[in-house]
């Protein structure tokens, strides 16, 4: 018996959410390392990039929202799914917005939305606990977001070229 495309569809969505969250786990495990508290490094956004890259943007917002919810339900708490869904949201938005353009290219769209996914964090941290000590975090979030967002997107275009098209 041959298997369905939409089978495969959804096969292809679970092993890729299950990529991410693998990443999100690992990311866990390394964030005692970064001396700034709450950055990451963002490697789970890398599938969200190739998805991207890949021209599904649906795919691509299911496999984000699923892997926030589930990480931070198995990894983390309340306060990490609402930074993480706010900074997710803004991020998806921004790279839905740039998908259409060649430049700045795929590492330059997410640089973009690496910085975009911190400002969304910082935003909802400034909603949620408020205080001037806020502003003064934002510029090293939003350097780490763009270091961080460039390495993954050019991580992600690597993969994209590697991968059989078929495999989409």
């Amino acid at each position: 018996m041959k298997p369905n495309s939409h089978a495969k569809r959804v096969a292809l969505y679970g092993l890729l959410l299950a990529v991410s969250l693998l990443f999100s786990y690992l990311e866990t495990l390394l964030a005692p390392l970064i001396p700034i508290p709450g950055v990451r490094v963002g490697l789970a956004n890398a599938v969200v990039m190739l998805l991207l890259l890949r021209d599904d943007p649906a795919g691509a917002a299911g496999v984000n929202l699923a892997r926030i919810a589930l990480s931070s339900l198995l990894f983390g708490n309340a306060f990490r799914f609402l930074f993480s869904l706010a900074g997710g949201a803004l991020s998806l938005a921004v790279l839905l917005l740039l998908r259409r353009w060649r430049a700045p290219g795929a590492a330059g769209r997410s640089l973009l939305g690496g910085v975009a996914h911190n400002l969304g964090q910082w935003c909802a941290a400034a909603c949620l606990l408020g205080g001037r000590g806020l502003f003064y975090y934002l510029p090293p979030l939003l350097a780490c977001g763009a270091l961080a967002g460039f390495a993954v997107g050019a991580a992600a275009r690597g993969v994209d070229r590697i991968l059989p098209e078929k495999l989409f």
